[in-house]
């Protein structure tokens, strides 16, 4: 019994010292990519043991459930002070290894205590700080839906629970249902088309009788189970033609049958999870899990009763790759102010030479000339643009610098630190391991044995001192960072540098200016053909269309644009020397370290192009003639390019 014991204490040791290092990065898991998801109605889930209970038995990464029957948030405080200001539409607990999400029913118009809808996510698949975006419905829905929208890496899913009214027999209950609708058609709207909605729900709807013949493709409701529509199955079916989504478990054989069972013992379909039409093929089953129904149904009857849990895994990735783009220019603003601050002093700049060299080339020069009669003037400014800015490139670009994943604030004293818990965990890797069984057979004696725990527990001790060290100095150096860091932010904002607060700002959040790049988790698969843009572009002005009532004025014939006369040139180019001076004057009125867009140039540059003296005209002579000509054609036109193609 003492060898057990010693040895699990030097195993306890050595575990602990191996756990016990830090210096290494936090990794977290990737992105998942086959998820399991329940929806069920458990006729009531408002205690600690019911939840547990469903957790333990469903086991997914998320499940929905309607009809908790579990009181708003805050509802036994208002009952008693009547201040709305203690109602909160979600509650968040935690249930084992689930993070709970509840929207309980409240004093809402459309509501009762029937209704009550919560979302169990499983932490070790999604992190409680993904969620970005919580979507809860009006206070007179309070309990009959709420949707959670986690963002993490290439992951973006918005998971919607939903207990739609019963069917309508009166005016009241159509009211309701014309509400429950209106509200998941906003909430759907807000959201990005990138994002992967999945709707786990008890709809209370039966659809499956009408098709949408003229749908190519998938439709909304499948063939399997179908049912006589009734009002609910009528919102619920124009609800998802409308946003391209699909009831899934209406597409496979395996959730063909009843997941609501009447007392009378009538069964009908009524829940539903309900994906976008484009990740119908990412579903990799859906079935219906009896067995657990009866496990967890709340009366105790022979044959099944109310509902039965619905279970969908889907694999969630991206459709599209995200496409590599070229790393933003990084300008250099120091060498942008040398440059301009060297050619106001006529000293040789080897960046206007360049702009010599290029638009006295042959070629080039041809080819603005060419781009200049063309019918529009935008193929000329890209092309102008762009060979200003590759010169620029050349001579002004920083070199990209990938940002650390976090700031190294260690000091000198914790750095050596860091090297001595190196060492000893070096050392402790290389101490050779002594067996119990060795010990038992006689193969070494006791003074080995304790000689080699000895020195075991000695290693692992030191190294959780040296352990319990550094990381005592790694919070005093990160404190000490920040605080300089609050110093220099406030520092700035009393002199009022902005540009300072913004370089500050990066520092501390540790990014750097650069494309968003945004991943697209679904595609749309609506097309316009021309007669719907036709009768979109008609509509008038305010509704989103181009109609326009004509004003009087005759419209310039563009086919004439290209003879001009001698009285037309003159004016045009007095025009285009006073629109010259002035684009001078307010370039050089511009504010410096302006962000540019990626296709664009910083203000300096073409401070240096304007503002040249008279030692640089003849070396921009070519440059700035084909520049004016442009200034020339656009007034000749009266259309200007579009700066942003």
């Amino acid at each position: 019994m003492a060898r057990t014991a010693g040895n699990n204490v030097a195993i306890f040791l050595i575990a602990s010292g191996l756990t016990a290092l830090c210096g290494l990065p936090t990794v977290f898991q990737p992105a998942p990519r086959n998820i399991d998801i329940f929806s069920y109605n458990p006729y009531a889930a408002n205690s600690e043991y019911r939840i547990s209970e469903i957790c333990r038995t469903l086991h997914g990464d998320v499940i929905g459930l309607q009809g908790t029957q579990r009181r708003q948030f805050g509802q036994s405080l208002f009952n008693v002070s009547h201040d709305l200001s203690h109602l909160h539409p979600l509650q968040v607990t935690r249930h084992g290894d689930y993070t709970g999400y509840h929207w309980g029913y409240g004093n809402g118009r459309f509501t009762s205590k029937a209704t009550g809808v919560s979302l169990l996510i499983r932490r070790k698949t999604f992190s409680p700080a993904w969620v970005t975006q919580v979507i809860s419905p009006p206070p007179a829905l309070q309990g009959r839906g709420g949707a959670l929208r986690l963002k993490h890496g290439t992951l973006e899913v918005c998971f919607f629970c939903l207990y739609s009214p019963s069917e309508p027999r009166n005016t009241e209950e159509r009211n309701a249902a014309e509400a429950f609708y209106t509200w998941l058609y906003s909430a759907l709207a807000r959201l990005p088309r990138r994002s992967l909605c999945i709707f786990l729900g008890d709809l209370n709807a039966h659809v499956g009788s009408i098709w949408n013949t003229e749908d190519v493709g998938p439709q909304s409701v499948g063939s399997f189970q179908p049912q006589a529509e009734n009002n609910n199955g009528w919102r619920f079916r124009h609800w998802m033609q409308q946003h391209h989504l699909c009831a899934a478990n209406t597409h496979f054989s395996s959730a063909a049958s009843p997941t609501y069972w009447a007392p009378t013992g009538h069964g009908s379909r009524v829940d539903y999870i309900v994906v976008p039409l484009e990740s119908l093929p990412s579903v990799q089953k859906i079935d219906i899990w009896r067995k657990a129904a009866r496990e967890l149904q709340v009366f105790q009857t022979a044959r099944p009763r109310d509902h039965s849990p619905l279970h969908m895994r889907i694999q969630v990735a991206r459709f599209h790759e995200p496409q590599q783009q070229p790393p933003g220019i990084k300008w250099g603003y120091s060498k942008i102010n040398t440059a301009l601050y060297s050619t106001r002093n006529n000293n040789t700049q080897p960046f206007i030479q360049d702009i010599h060299d290029t638009f006295s080339q042959p070629h080039i020069y041809t080819r603005c000339q060419q781009l200049l009669l063309q019918e529009t003037l935008d193929d000329f400014w890209v092309f102008f643009n762009g060979q200003l800015r590759e010169i620029a490139a050349k001579h002004f670009t920083l070199q990209q610098q990938q940002q650390p994943t976090r700031p190294n604030t260690d000091s000198d004293k914790t750095s050596a630190l860091r090297k001595k818990v190196k060492i000893a965990f070096s050392e402790l890797q290389r101490s050779p391991p002594v067996e119990i069984s060795q010990w038992q057979h006689g193969k070494i004696s006791d003074k080995e044995l304790l000689t080699a725990m000895t020195r075991s527990w000695s290693t692992v001790t030191h190294l959780q001192k040296l352990d319990r060290d550094l990381r005592s100095h790694t919070r005093d150096d990160h404190r000490k960072y920040y605080h300089e860091l609050a110093l220099q932010f406030q520092a700035a904002t009393d002199a009022h540098d902005s540009h300072r607060v913004w370089q500050l700002a990066r520092r501390l959040a540790r990014t750097s200016i650069g494309p968003r790049t945004r991943q697209w988790a679904t595609v749309s698969p609506e097309f316009p053909d021309t007669q719907q843009w036709q009768e979109y572009l008609a509509l008038p002005g305010n509704k989103g269309g181009c109609y326009a009532s004509p004003a009087g004025c005759e419209v310039q014939n563009q086919t004439s644009c290209f003879n001009w006369t001698d009285e037309q040139f003159t004016q045009a180019t007095a025009l285009a020397e006073q629109d010259l001076e002035n684009m001078a004057t307010k370039i050089l009125k511009q504010r410096a370290y302006r962000c540019v867009p990626s296709w664009s140039l910083p203000s300096e540059v073409w401070k240096i192009f304007f503002d040249a003296p008279e030692s640089h005209q003849q070396t921009l002579r070519q440059a700035r003639t084909l520049f004016f000509q442009f200034l020339v054609h656009i007034r000749l036109r009266q259309s200007s390019p579009g700066l942003a193609s």
